[in-house]
């Protein structure tokens, strides 16, 4: 198993679900990070978030 690497990333929120998001090394793309590990390619990580960004908004519209 691989050492987890060390990253810095932001939570990223999608109307009112927040997921934590991080640059993957290996891949060199945005990934989202799933139980200590990015989601592309798997490799284990340790996210520390250091903000968050709106991506999409949350529903202006009452559901009934």
């Amino acid at each position: 198993m691989k050492e987890p690497c060390a990253s810095a990333g932001t939570v990223a929120r999608f109307g009112n679900v927040r997921i934590k998001v991080a640059i993957c090394p290996e891949c060199e793309a945005e990934s989202f990070v799933q139980d200590g590990a990015f989601a592309c390619c798997g490799l284990p990580v340790d996210v520390m978030a250091r903000g968050e960004r709106l991506v999409v908004g949350p529903r202006f519209q009452r559901q009934r």
